[in-house]
């Protein structure tokens, strides 16, 4: 939910189709940040020009305007969040060391932890999760990419991906080699690029390679306004903050067993298949 957008909503002579666009837009304005008018008329059942139309009743010029002031929300939120994830260690531990020193400690990371799984299902609209299935089922090549701490959310998609599904290229070394791993992905392609603040700027230049190519594009990040989301597809949203001086991937790693039951969900025969010929392997080397 968004006050400034349900404000809005609730001045507004609206007919039921639009009240119905208006709902949509309310509890799912992240991802309608992201959503082209086309998209967002298919997804509820009605044409873009009754989108556009209620973007206008609504107070602004149009389907844009209203995307931008959507935007413009969220980043006043973040401002007033206080942005800490951007410091340096340093700067981090000094902003969190009365939290770091208090007796209740334990209490603290688990509310931490707890909230950031709490925006996965505040940001995230369960059709976002199918989307980004979809994608990766469909393409032939997946580059799993995701440097630093992000490593471990990639190893993890990584994995789980490449158990299903073959050609799944996972890229966790922040160098030369991440474009190398990168350079020659093509349109049937998809990268699944994983960045949280401070964000990798390595993550850009393969989201641009990536994009050139006409690749799809799926961003793990902890919001829609992050730079890497511009030329994204799909945008899956979790916060990271933490009660230490490092990122919480807890959140992410949730991200990815989310998205991995929608892999499964679609899953065909060719994928069930390759199970079993890897669980003869594991099972015959022990690896288990």
């Amino acid at each position: 939910m968004n006050t400034r957008i349900d404000n809005r909503i609730k001045k507004a002579i609206l007919t039921e189709t639009e009240k119905k666009v208006a709902e949509y837009i309310s509890k799912n304005f992240v991802n309608v940040c992201a959503m082209s008018a086309l998209s967002l008329g298919e997804k509820i059942g009605t044409s873009d020009t009754s989108v556009i139309r209620t973007a206008r009743k609504l107070g602004f010029t149009g389907y844009s305007d209203m995307q931008s002031f959507l935007a413009s929300t969220m980043q006043e939120e973040i401002a007033r969040s206080g942005g800490i994830n951007f410091l340096p260690p340093a700067a981090r531990f000094d902003k969190k060391r009365d939290l770091i020193n208090a007796p209740d400690l334990y209490q603290q990371v688990m509310q931490k932890i707890n909230h950031n799984i709490d925006t996965i299902f505040e940001k995230n609209a369960e059709d976002v999760f199918t989307s980004a299935a979809e994608i990766i089922l469909s393409s032939q090549r997946k580059f799993v990419m995701g440097f630093r701490g992000c490593a471990s959310v990639a190893q993890l998609l990584g994995g789980c991906l490449n158990d299903v599904l073959k050609d799944v290229h996972t890229v966790t070394d922040a160098d030369s080699r991440a474009i190398g791993a990168v350079l020659d992905i093509g349109r049937k392609d998809c990268l699944i690029a994983i960045s949280y603040p401070r964000y990798a700027h390595m993550i850009f230049t393969a989201i641009e390679i990536a994009k050139k190519a006409d690749a799809r594009i799926i961003v793990l990040t902890d919001k829609l306004t992050a730079p890497m989301t511009k030329h994204s597809d799909v945008v899956l949203l979790s916060e990271v903050d933490s009660a230490t001086i490092n990122n919480s991937y807890v959140a992410p790693n949730v991200i990815v067993e989310i998205l991995m039951a929608a892999v499964h969900r679609n899953l065909d025969e060719k994928g069930r298949a390759r199970l079993e010929e890897l669980e003869r392997y594991i099972s015959g080397k022990g690896l288990y």
